[in-house]
């Protein structure tokens, strides 16, 4: 009699533990994932080779500052997929913002050289560029940056800073205008 019972009730039984260790797994899962920083960390020792999950590690490290931290997962990420210019461009930040700015113009070269059509790429490398005394070849990645991504607000705001510091005060508030639209 007992197994006549649960035999018609055991689809459900099974239903609902399974549905409660699932529930239970995935709860554990969000503390996990509560940030970007935690979810690509996770990504990152799960899948060690990844060049995406390590570029999306270094990224979230040095969005909290954490640049000099950034750059290993990054170099992994540019070893283990070489023409995955994401990957490039991320170090390339990072090392510029490490004070590493011959290393950081290799990588934006480099991610260049694999996709010539990067906005963050061409913005990067005009704000390296313009940041070790080099405004004219600055100013022309910073150009093409908005050719590619007219709503690149940073690459705005820059070109319009550069413009202002050159006197060309009209082209400066033009840009500044924009970045503000």
């Amino acid at each position: 009699q007992a197994g006549r019972f649960l035999s018609g009730r055991a689809p459900g039984v099974l239903l609902a533990l399974a549905g409660i260790l699932f529930a239970g797994l995935s709860f554990a899962r969000n503390g996990e994932w509560s940030t970007p920083l935690r979810f690509w960390e996770s990504a990152a020792k799960s899948s060690p080779r990844s060049a995406r999950a390590l570029q999306g590690y270094g990224q979230s490290l040095y969005a909290t500052g954490r640049f000099r931290e950034a750059i290993p997962p990054l170099e992994r990420a540019t070893r283990i997929y070489p023409r995955y210019d994401p990957a490039w461009v991320d170090l390339g930040i990072a090392q510029m913002q490490s004070r590493r700015e011959k290393e950081a113009e290799v990588s934006l070269r480099r991610a260049l050289k694999f996709n010539p059509d990067s906005p963050e790429g061409q913005l990067s490398l005009g704000v390296l560029l313009v940041g070790t005394g080099r405004p004219e070849k600055g100013c022309h990645h910073l150009e093409k940056a908005i050719a590619l991504d007219p709503n690149l607000v940073e690459a705005r705001f820059n070109l319009g800073t550069l413009y202002m510091k050159a006197g060309e005060n009209a082209k400066a508030i033009r840009h500044f205008q924009a970045a503000l639209s």
